[in-house]
């Protein structure tokens, strides 16, 4: 395998790995809890969707931007940052959960906050993508089984 061959590699792959779980850990965490916690607040929980929705948004804005902050970032201090301001949302999030609000303010902070975490998220995973296809040759690409052809020459 790969990792027998490159042990220097073992333990930019763990760093890789710990980063991954942490963004889908911010994508589902809240998920069990917050219809739970609406209802005991006395929101409707209808509002679920539009809130975990607004993660998947995120991306779809912070994209477009990755080519131009790359360039005046290096890859780990632009993912360090992202990592940051993921941390960051998902602490506003729980501040937001124990804060007595109306519901429509309830709503917008939470959509706004989902969003910013999926917008970070979306950094986070284009990086990693970059590091990755700059770290492993083309023969260790092939033998693990992934390709990252399909990326971009700017990320």
């Amino acid at each position: 395998m790969v990792l027998r061959r490159r042990p220097e590699l073992l333990k930019f792959v763990g760093e890789v790995w710990v980063v991954m779980l942490l963004v889908d850990i911010s994508f589902s965490l809240f998920a069990p809890f917050l219809p739970i916690e609406m209802t005991k607040k006395g929101y409707n929980p209808k509002y679920m969707g539009p809130i975990m929705s607004a993660f998947s948004l995120g991306p779809l804005f912070s994209a477009p931007l990755l080519p131009r902050l790359v360039a005046r970032f290096t890859r780990r201090t632009f993912l360090m940052l992202n990592i940051f301001g993921l941390g960051f949302t998902m602490m506003l999030f729980a501040f937001l959960m124990q804060m007595d609000l109306s519901e429509n303010a309830f709503v917008s902070l939470a959509i706004l906050l989902r969003f910013f975490q999926g917008f970070h998220s979306g950094f986070i995973l284009a990086i990693q993508f970059s590091l990755i296809s700059k770290v492993l040759s083309e023969e260790d690409k092939a033998m693990s089984g992934h390709s990252t052809r399909w990326l971009p020459d700017w990320v």
